[in-house]
């Protein structure tokens, strides 16, 4: 894996990437948007999904964390979460994730890691970045 992940930033060397507590992370070594670094490094004090859930769901519940959405609202930003073919559906199996103080980016990791959700991605767009979204597969 790593001699692939090597090759393929070797092809496009804007990005790079490290593996942290079993999950991969790809990101721009320059021009990173300030606001995703901030809000992957904020500290949230307990997120939890306990029995079965969806991925749409789970993304909002997310976005809507007070941590997160104070930093939105003060950035001028919106979350928009996108109802892709199957985020809906309820995941597999039932899931406990019962976290406290920690990261969004660990956050993250630990759903990938607890979950069938396999990746993540967070990112900013629209005319003026006026939009955030947070998806996965």
């Amino acid at each position: 894996m790593k001699d692939f992940l090597d090759s393929v930033i070797e092809k496009d060397p804007r990005y790079t990437w490290k593996l942290e507590g079993g999950v991969i992370h790809v990101w721009p070594v320059s021009g990173r948007d300030t606001l995703l670094a901030t809000l992957l490094d904020e500290k949230i004090s307990h997120f939890s999904i306990i029995g079965a859930a969806s991925r749409y769901q789970i993304y909002n519940d997310i976005m809507d964390l007070p941590e997160i959405r104070s930093k939105l609202v003060i950035a001028g930003v919106e979350p928009m979460i996108f109802l892709a073919s199957g985020s809906m559906t309820k995941l597999a199996k039932e899931t406990l994730v019962n976290e406290s103080n920690l990261t969004l980016r660990e956050l993250l990791d630990r759903i990938v890691l607890k979950t069938e959700i396999r990746q993540w991605v967070l990112s900013r767009w629209g005319k003026n970045s006026e939009y955030i979204s947070l998806k996965g597969g």
